[in-house]
């Protein structure tokens, strides 16, 4: 109920074109109450509503672009949202994420191989990442199933295609992979 409130005040922003792709999306992450929810290039927190529509307990968005962050940081307000400018291979949280999105930005990555590694310590074993693009496979990326198995040593791939939708959704595995931190010989 009280998510439903929310969203009926701040309705998503996605755009016609893309709203039901995104809306799939969103569905095949299986969100559901009490997740917490880490959005990677949030930008303004377009698809935030939709998150809290399913009841999670906490987004954190994270962009680059104070711009964006600026406008969502003024719609939403709530203090399960929270929103941080930074560029998120050098981002770290004092915990872990029960589901992962980066939706529509994978463009803006030009080195997955340092990505994705990344993104394997933000999710909880057993959570969900969800790397996207709802208007198709954008030329400069590797084909879904190429991604897939980049995110083998973390992730087992539980659906990986890009006719009509770019998607690939994966489960982290129960053993954690030590990563290298970027820039230095620790892991």
């Amino acid at each position: 109920m009280y998510a439903e409130m929310k969203v009926a005040v701040i309705p998503t922003e996605v755009p016609a074109s893309r709203r039901e792709a995104v809306e799939k999306i969103v569905e095949l992450t299986n969100l559901r109450p009490g997740l917490q929810v880490l959005d990677v290039a949030c930008g303004n927190g377009e698809l935030f509503p939709l998150y809290l529509a399913k009841g999670v307990a906490g987004i954190t968005g994270v962009d680059y672009s104070s711009e964006k962050l600026a406008e969502g940081k003024k719609k939403f307000t709530m203090p399960e949202v929270h929103m941080i400018r930074a560029d998120i291979r050098a981002c770290k949280f004092d915990r872990g994420f029960d589901r992962c999105l980066l939706v529509d930005a994978l463009p803006e990555f030009k080195d997955l191989g340092q990505l994705i590694p990344r993104l394997a310590d933000f999710v909880k074993p057993g959570g969900r990442l969800m790397l996207a693009h709802s208007t198709g496979k954008p030329e400069q990326i590797m084909s879904a199933e190429e991604l897939g198995k980049r995110l083998a040593p973390w992730f087992v791939v539980d659906l990986c295609t890009d006719e009509g939708m770019y998607l690939v959704s994966a489960v982290r595995n129960d053993i954690p992979v030590p990563t290298a931190v970027p820039g230095t010989d620790k892991k």
